[in-house]
């Protein structure tokens, strides 16, 4: 616990030595997401060690940690006492009503993210929206001890067929975003996120951004692109199948490759993303996800007015 009088100011550190900070909380990241970033962090004042950072996008009267980011939650390297977090909180809302902002909005990271995660009940800010959202603990177990005797006959049924699994290229993006598009727009999904700006952030930190696909006799069949959040966790940012191969259901298959190259990188956690739909519950996602041994955790926006 930290127990000396923090130091609060406005910017976006150096943060190079924090080996474990999510990729939402790197400056090339926050550098390429518009509107601009405005970040907070709180210091010890001997030893000048950041203990919390806060990164916040100003949209009219609202600013929101972070917009275009999965989460935005505070980032502890220690654990602070409420008066300090607290303490922080009121900095930032001085500094930001300066520029017309009202209100205050966080988006808290599931509990298998660690620091980020913390819920803000107890320092007055409440939940104003919930997403489900499931991961897969990454351990020694292969993924077909979790996932039910359903999703192990599709996965034999892809095997059987000789899927094969491919981690693709940089190169590749143009190709497999393409697929992911076309896949999303058979069932009316959007997809979050532009080529333009995916081909930014994925030039701008390389090794966090993967590729994997599933191809049957050399037709591509299913894709996604998965997000290195940092050495633990890894995100399963964009999946997508083709409609036709309902029946194989690849990405299950796909899945299991992703979980076996988690084990071999010695991941802890493959976050599957939220299962909402015009935000309400996609009951069929959430089964899906269910059926593969997913926990189901909560991705909670907490908010008050400043």
């Amino acid at each position: 616990m930290v127990a000396d009088r923090l130091i609060f100011l406005e910017g976006i550190p150096d943060t190079s030595t924090l080996k474990d900070l999510p990729i939402y909380y790197k400056p090339q990241y926050l550098r390429l997401i518009q509107p601009n970033v405005k970040g907070f962090y709180a210091l010890l004042p001997n030893r000048r060690d950041i203990v919390m950072l806060l990164y916040f996008q100003c949209i009219e009267n609202e600013a929101i940690s972070l917009q275009e980011a999965p989460f935005g939650g505070i980032y502890f390297t220690q654990l602070a006492e409420n008066r300090q977090i607290n303490d922080f909180l009121q900095f930032i809302s001085l500094q930001l009503s300066t520029i017309g902002i009202t209100r205050l909005s966080i988006k808290i990271a599931p509990r298998c993210y660690g620091p980020s995660a913390l819920p803000l009940d107890t320092i007055g800010m409440s939940s104003t929206k919930r997403e489900i959202n499931h991961h897969l603990p990454i351990t020694s177990k292969s993924l077909t001890d979790q996932m039910t005797q359903m999703q192990r006959r599709r996965l034999k049924k892809g095997m059987a067929a000789n899927f094969v699994f491919v981690q693709e290229a940089p190169d590749q993006l143009n190709k497999i975003y393409t697929f992911i598009q076309a896949c999303r727009a058979q069932k009316k999904h959007a997809i979050s996120v532009s080529l333009t700006k995916l081909k930014a952030l994925s030039d701008a930190l390389p090794s966090r951004y993967l590729m994997f696909s599933c191809y049957h006799q050399g037709q591509l069949i299913a894709a996604t692109i998965c997000v290195m959040v940092n050495d633990r966790v890894l995100y399963n940012f964009l999946p997508a199948s083709l409609k036709t191969y309902n029946t194989y259901s690849p990405m299950v298959f796909l899945l299991n490759k992703i979980y076996e190259y988690g084990q071999q990188h010695y991941f802890e956690v493959l976050d599957l993303g939220t299962s909402m739909l015009d935000d309400k519950p996609n009951e069929k996602l959430i089964t899906f996800k269910n059926r593969m041994g997913g926990v189901q955790t909560e991705r909670s926006i907490y908010s008050r007015e400043i």
